[in-house]
């Protein structure tokens, strides 16, 4: 896939905001459903920048993660990158997210009851991402 295509589909519309979209629970039901087959599988709590019509805005986003790759399935979609692109597209901090393996997965998902987010604010971070390098220093 080219990266301009990569870039487009990364251009993600108002319902992947806090107050809309289905990133916890497509998350989530991916990692059920794939964890049990590939012990490498992560699923990904974490705050990224937003692209196109959320540029500007920083927001709580979830996905999973096999390896280097990133499976983002959010809202329809099956959005597989290179997980070294998509958090150097998204301005992700590796700190500051939460990983979960499928039993951790199950175990925070009975703990509270839902399919997400667990252990990080479900919200819009009005502070903007600076960097020095483009990336987290």
């Amino acid at each position: 896939m080219k990266l301009i295509n990569i870039l487009r589909e990364m251009s993600l519309d108002t319902s992947n905001l806090p107050d809309g979209g289905d990133c916890f629970n497509s998350a989530y039901e991916y990692m059920v459903e794939n964890g049990p087959k590939n012990k490498n599988l992560k699923l990904v709590h974490s705050v990224v920048s937003g692209q196109g019509k959320l540029s500007g805005k920083r927001y709580t986003h979830a996905w999973c993660e096999d390896g280097d790759n990133v499976i983002d399935t959010s809202n329809g979609n099956n959005f597989q990158v290179i997980k070294m692109l998509y958090y150097g597209i998204g301005n992700v901090n590796p700190n500051q997210g939460k990983y979960y393996d499928y039993n951790e997965t199950l175990r925070m998902s009975n703990k509270y009851g839902n399919k997400g987010p667990w252990e990080i604010e479900n919200k819009v971070y009005i502070e903007k991402f600076i960097s020095k390098t483009g990336f987290y220093d």
